[in-house]
C-alpha cells in the first residue's frame, strides 16, 4: 500500500516565529533588583520622618532607604552574571535596578542629612528659646540646666552661667518675659558662615522683638552657638 509523503505532516507544522516555551525563564534576581531599586530611588522614607515629629524617624528612613539601594546594587551585580549565556533573561532589568539603587543610595543620603539637620535645628531651636518664658525666681536653675542641655562646646566655654543669667536678666528687663514665640514666615531658616540660623518673633510683655538662634552640629545633635534677642547676645 502505497504512503502518502503528505499525509500527517500537519501535525509537524508549525510557525517559525513561535517560540513557544523555548525562552529561557526570567530572572527573578533581576526583576527584584529593579522593583527595590525604583522603589528607594525616591527619597519618600526620610520624608515621611520629618512629617513625624522626631528627627530620628528621619534617620530610621535614611538608613533604610541606604540599606535598600545597596541591596538593589548587589541584585544588580548578581542577576548580570545569572543572566549569562542566555540561561536566564531580564539582564537589562537588573543593571537598571542596580543603577537605580546607587542613585537611590545618594539621594536618601543628601536629602536624609539635609532633614535631619532641618529638624534637628528647628527642634532644638525651639526649646532653646523657651528659656526667656522664665520667672525671675527660677532664672539662675534653669540657666545651669539650658546650657547644659542646649549650649554647644563653643558657647559653653565662652560664657559663664552668671553671665548668661545676667543676659537674661537684660532682656527681661528690656523686653518683658516672653509670651509666644512665632517662627518667621520668610527664611525661618538659614546657612551664616557655615552656621544655622532660625529667625523667628518673640512676642514679650513690652511688644515684639526678633530672635535668632544659631545652630550647630555636634555630632548626631544640634547644639546652640548663640542665641539673639533684638540683636543682643549673651557673648556680646
Amino acid at each position: 500500500m502505497p504512503i502518502d509523503p503528505l499525509e500527517n505532516t500537519q501535525q509537524f507544522e508549525h510557525d517559525p516565529l513561535d517560540l513557544g516555551d523555548s525562552r529561557p525563564p526570567l530572572s527573578i534576581v533581576a526583576m527584584l533588583a529593579g522593583i527595590i531599586g525604583l522603589a528607594v530611588l525616591i527619597p519618600w522614607l526620610p520624608f515621611l520622618g520629618f512629617a513625624s515629629k522626631g528627627s530620628a524617624a528621619i534617620r530610621t528612613g535614611m538608613l533604610i532607604g541606604i540599606i535598600g539601594g545597596g541591596f538593589a546594587v548587589i541584585l544588580g551585580v548578581f542577576s548580570f552574571f545569572r543572566t549569562r549565556y542566555g540561561v536566564r533573561r531580564g539582564r537589562w532589568i537588573g543593571v537598571t535596578g542596580g543603577v537605580l539603587g546607587l542613585l537611590g543610595i545618594g539621594t536618601n543620603l543628601l536629602v536624609g542629612v539635609g532633614l535631619f539637620i532641618t529638624k534637628a535645628s528647628l527642634g532644638c531651636s525651639e526649646d532653646a528659646v523657651a528659656v526667656l518664658k522664665t520667672s525671675a525666681a527660677n532664672r539662675a536653675a534653669e540657666t545651669d540646666k539650658w546650657i547644659a542641655m542646649y549650649a554647644s562646646k563653643r558657647l559653653s566655654v565662652s560664657i559663664k552661667p552668671n553671665e548668661f543669667e545676667d543676659w537674661l536678666e537684660q532682656i527681661a528687663q528690656k523686653h518683658g518675659q516672653l509670651q509666644q514665640n512665632e517662627r518667621s514666615k520668610t527664611r525661618p531658616i538659614s546657612s551664616v558662615n557655615g552656621a544655622i540660623v532660625v529667625r523667628s518673633k518673640g512676642h514679650f510683655v513690652n511688644g515684639m522683638a526678633p530672635i535668632e538662634v544659631y545652630i550647630g552640629i555636634d555630632g548626631d545633635q544640634a547644639k546652640v552657638d548663640d542665641i539673639k534677642v533684638g540683636g543682643s547676645s549673651p557673648l556680646d
